[in-house]
């Protein structure tokens, strides 16, 4: 994965307003993007689809981020899939270390322009 590259980015949020703001930020930025509105949706996008990147949004319904996380972490495909969680907790992250989660990275939701997400990820 380089960050100069389109990427096939999914992303996952509960709040249709974060959803959009972030799907169209990724799509002028050049990228592919799946959305899902629950965390059952992300996980049965993720077992359909490959992905460069995942971003999800901490409590969803269903499943959380963490969930899916963890799901994730148990299938070889999607073990070492960088994910970026979007939390008004950003103190979360070591969270995810600490149950050997990681690499993961948070970011805090809130925000009025999406940054630019592919150079927030952490590669383990």
């Amino acid at each position: 994965m380089s960050p100069g590259n389109p990427m096939q980015i999914l992303v996952a949020d509960d709040d249709g307003r974060i959803l959009s703001m972030v799907e169209t930020d990724l799509v002028r930025r050049g990228h592919t993007v799946t959305t899902a509105s629950d965390g059952r949706e992300a996980w049965e996008r993720l077992q359909a689809i490959e992905v460069d990147l995942v971003i999800l949004d901490l409590m969803m319904p269903f499943l959380n981020a963490i969930e899916i996380v963890r799901l994730m972490r148990a299938v070889p495909r999607l073990r070492r899939t960088p994910v970026i969680v979007l939390t008004a907790q950003p103190e979360l992250e070591d969270s995810f270390r600490r149950e050997g989660l990681a690499p993961i990275s948070t970011f805090p939701k809130g925000f009025r322009q999406p940054p630019d997400f592919v150079q927030l990820v952490v590669v383990d």
